[in-house]
């Protein structure tokens, strides 16, 4: 058997240290490129995970209201980093019986309008109606807002 001069057989060799700093420093690049993107998808699934979940929360209070379950005193109390579905004419932190939300670092409640400058929306029993009007407005960590409004029909939009 003969071995020209120059060639070397590879095989049963494996990779070398430089072969595998290379796969390394590759990895590591798209790491670094994907990142912004999964951090913006990341705020942007939460920023519409927790507007969807306020609008559900003004929803069941609504429809609390028009079953006259429990009296048909039912709204929903928000601030900067969480809204709360409560029972009651008036929000009180202390309720055991209140449905808490609170928001992750990616989102915060920017602008809170509701009508007599207050920071809870109640429903009429009976009608649905909504007693405070206005909209409660969702920022992610990129600026992007999504805007959940009531108005005086006791209608729940999500702009």
């Amino acid at each position: 058997m003969r071995i020209s001069a120059g060639k070397v057989n590879r095989a049963g060799r494996g990779f070398s240290i430089f072969e595998i700093l290379i796969v390394i420093a590759m990895v590591a690049a798209m790491v670094v490129m994907a990142g912004p993107f999964l951090s913006g998808s990341l705020s942007r699934n939460e920023l519409a995970s927790f507007s969807e979940g306020a609008a559900d929360a003004l929803k069941e209070a609504r429809s609390s209201a028009t079953t006259g379950r429990a009296g048909g005193k039912y709204g929903v109390h928000f601030e900067t980093g969480k809204f709360v579905f409560f029972e009651g004419e008036t929000y009180s932190a202390a309720d055991p019986d209140n449905v808490e939300h609170v928001l992750s670092g990616f989102v915060s409640i920017t602008d809170i309008s509701i009508s007599g400058s207050g920071s809870d929306i109640h429903f009429r029993s009976v009608s649905g109606s909504a007693v405070e009007t206005g909209s409660v407005e969702f920022t992610d960590a990129n600026d992007e807002t999504k805007t959940v409004s009531v108005n005086v029909a006791g209608l729940i939009d999500i702009q």
